[in-house]
């Protein structure tokens, strides 16, 4: 488990950034879930790059866990009887 010592502040804020910028980027080309998916590959491609100057982007395991509850649920919502049917 990644400890505080491993995710320093400035990579939380280094990750966090790109991924406000990502969901606004996102919304403003009209994908649907902007703020989910803008995101995601916003911080993603921080994430590869911080990984390759050195950085532990590795995330606790117990914020991942509810975060991932999050985003399933987000997802889920979105659905609609007629798109399952």
């Amino acid at each position: 488990m990644a400890t505080s010592a491993s995710f320093p502040l400035q990579a939380q804020l280094a990750l966090l950034a790109p991924g406000a910028v990502g969901g606004v980027v996102a919304s403003f080309l009209g994908l649907p879930l902007p703020y989910l998916i803008g995101g995601m590959m916003a911080v993603a491609a921080a994430a590869i790059h911080l990984s390759k100057r050195g950085y532990d982007v590795s995330f606790p395991r117990p914020v991942r866990n509810a975060c991932v509850a999050v985003i399933g649920t987000m997802i889920g919502g979105t659905f609609s009887p007629q798109m399952v049917a």
